[in-house]
């Protein structure tokens, strides 16, 4: 067995055993306070309506817990960027990939591929918009009925 194999059984064994837990951790406490923040004479309110349970947790609960999806993906996004460090430090011989290697790879790797680059980071600029547009749209509303 080469050194490379050894590196990518390391590799695979670290984000197994600690990063995917951590994000997991991270997700599950912002969720928890987020649910801890629910408002109760909301579901007391659909409680004294008649909705069950189920319809509780759907037009109540979930949407309280849309803004924290959103800002859960967009730190899980910057996360991916900031694992860039330790692939190219591994000099990637591990096969691990992230958003920003791909980046980094198209533009001066073996394929030095410009145009893939470039599509990447616009489709992930999208991908950013798409997920701020409904707090966006949220403040905007805000600030207008503020004035």
């Amino acid at each position: 067995m080469n050194l490379s194999f050894y590196k990518a059984i390391g590799f695979t064994l670290t984000f197994t055993f600690v990063v995917t837990p951590l994000t997991i951790i991270f997700a599950f406490i912002v969720y928890y306070a987020g649910l801890q923040t629910v408002n109760t004479d909301t579901l007391e309110a659909a409680r004294i309506d008649g909705t069950s349970r189920w319809q509780q947790i759907r037009h109540v609960v979930i949407p309280h817990l849309l803004p924290l999806t959103t800002f859960i993906a967009l730190m899980q996004l910057m996360d991916n960027f900031r694992l860039f460090e330790p692939i190219v430090s591994f000099n990637a011989s591990a096969h691990a990939t992230s958003l920003s290697w791909a980046i980094y790879n198209d533009l001066g790797g073996e394929t030095q591929q410009p145009s893939s680059a470039a599509a990447t980071s616009v489709l992930t600029i999208i991908g950013v918009a798409i997920l701020l547009s409904p707090v966006l749209v949220r403040a905007w509303r805000d600030y207008g009925k503020a004035t």
